[in-house]
């Protein structure tokens, strides 16, 4: 497996999945490395950067990919449902769910992942416009929003590892029965 060539994937879907990661990554890395004082500024433009991509992921799943992605990432008729059952089965017996396949669980695991994105990353936007505007403080009317964006960003976080470590298992064992 190529990481980088995602063969299941229109090129359009991976621009925006590496776009997201990137964004991703660097907004994790700036809240957590960088002071108080420094961070905010490319937090706050990565951000809205991130937010952009998700409204286009959004935009792009619902009207040029006629819902394929969305089936994807919600798997929730019936079909679909038994789908996840199964690599729920096979990953007792510690076998990976097939690639590539409609639905399942990585599918549903992506629609949680992007989920939390979008909450988290359409929040950010206006925190970032109330700093601009206020740059001393934080207006107490958005504090319930702050909230809501660092609630959903412990998801991402969640997700991100999760996600990363499970590319990289992916790759080894694909790697490993390649020999």
């Amino acid at each position: 497996m190529n990481p980088l060539k995602l063969k299941h994937w229109h090129p359009f879907t991976g621009v925006l999945h590496f776009c997201m990661a990137l964004f991703t990554t660097i907004n994790m890395l700036t809240g957590i490395f960088l002071p108080s004082t420094f961070w905010v500024v490319p937090h706050g433009i990565s951000g809205c950067l991130l937010a952009l991509t998700v409204l286009i992921h959004w935009i792009w799943s619902f009207c040029y990919q006629n819902m394929t992605m969305l089936h994807h990432q919600f798997p929730y008729n019936k079909e679909l449902r038994k789908t996840i059952w199964e690599d729920l089965r096979n990953l007792l017996k510690f076998k990976l769910p097939v690639r590539g396949r409609a639905g399942g669980l990585p599918g549903m695991v992506e629609g949680f992942g992007l989920l939390a994105l979008t909450s988290m990353s359409f929040s950010g936007p206006f925190l970032f416009g109330n700093y601009l505007i206020h740059t001393d403080h934080l207006s107490a009317k958005l504090n319930w929003l702050l909230n809501l964006h660092g609630f959903f960003a412990n998801f991402v976080w969640i997700y991100w590892c999760g996600h990363v470590g499970m590319a990289l298992l992916t790759f080894y064992i694909e790697r490993k029965h390649q020999r």
